[in-house]
């Protein structure tokens, strides 16, 4: 939603990829100026259909890491083969389409540790193991492309805050604002010099932050307690902040901080109260 906003503001002509069921349905009436066309990526003459006219594909269909885990198979489908169906149909259009697929900073770890002990405390390996597999099918497979490994994204829906206390308490993550997130998908989509790069993307020194702190802020928020260290996980978890130099540089979206995602946490508790699974 974030993104279809932004992309209208700037005036292109959207169209959204959806399946076709009750939520998504539910979106698209109240979504105007855009284009709803409902399909599964597993199908491939779906998805040629649904690119024909487009000059950009933002790749944003994937399974969740617990469902990587859990359902494999039936992942894989959605996430590999609905990639290679997709690259498939860009490279039957008559035109040049460049794709942005959106991967995650844990496919960055698993080759970063690939070779060492460390690699086991990655907690979604099949999640990471697919992106790095989906990266290579487009990689080997186009000409026009940017892959970026998203960080942590700030959550705009606490509802779905779901294993809050799964990570350890003294675990650092960089965080990144979903805004800024959007910022980078449209800007790897326009900017030359972002075609045929892999670019981490995440919010830099000053959103590298301790998951302890993160969650405090989060309960005093939402009007509840602060947590004790003995509430989280002991159960390590591989993740660490990382350079963003690179990105920043070519696609220029680091444009708002820690403190502002606080501000917009407060103004929705101001709303209603803050709920969220622990």
């Amino acid at each position: 939603k974030n993104l279809i906003k932004e992309l209208l503001r700037q005036n292109y002509n959207v169209k959204c990829f959806v399946l076709p069921n009750k939520k998504n349905k539910e979106m698209a009436r109240k979504i105007k100026k855009v284009e709803i066309f409902y399909g599964d990526i597993r199908r491939a003459d779906i998805v040629k259909k649904a690119i024909s006219d487009c000059n950009v594909v933002i790749h944003l269909a994937f399974t969740s890491p617990d469902l990587c885990q859990k359902k494999f198979r039936f992942s894989y489908k959605v996430n590999v083969v609905g990639t290679e169906n997709l690259v498939k149909a860009i490279n039957e259009n008559k035109k040049e389409i460049r794709l942005v697929f959106a991967s995650s900073i844990s496919a960055y770890f698993y080759e970063k540790y690939e070779k060492s002990k460390k690699l086991r405390l990655l907690r979604y390996k099949r999640y990471a193991e697919q992106k790095i597999k989906c990266e290579d099918i487009i990689k080997s497979s186009l000409s026009q492309w940017c892959i970026v490994r998203l960080g942590a994204i700030l959550p705009t829906d606490l509802s779905e805050l779901k294993n809050i206390f799964s990570i350890p308490h003294n675990t650092y993550l960089e965080f990144i604002h979903i805004k800024d997130v959007v910022i980078a998908l449209i800007n790897a989509a326009k900017k030359t010099e972002a075609a045929r790069r892999i670019l981490l993307v995440g919010g830099g020194k000053r959103l590298c932050i301790q998951y302890k702190k993160f969650v405090n802020d989060l309960f005093f928020l939402s009007g509840y307690n602060q947590p004790k260290d003995s509430k989280f996980s002991s159960k390590s978890y591989l993740t660490e902040c990382f350079n963003t130099k690179e990105s920043q540089g070519i696609l220029k979206y680091q444009k708002h901080s820690y403190e502002d995602f606080l501000l917009d946490m407060k103004r929705l508790s101001k709303n209603k109260k803050i709920n969220f699974q622990v």
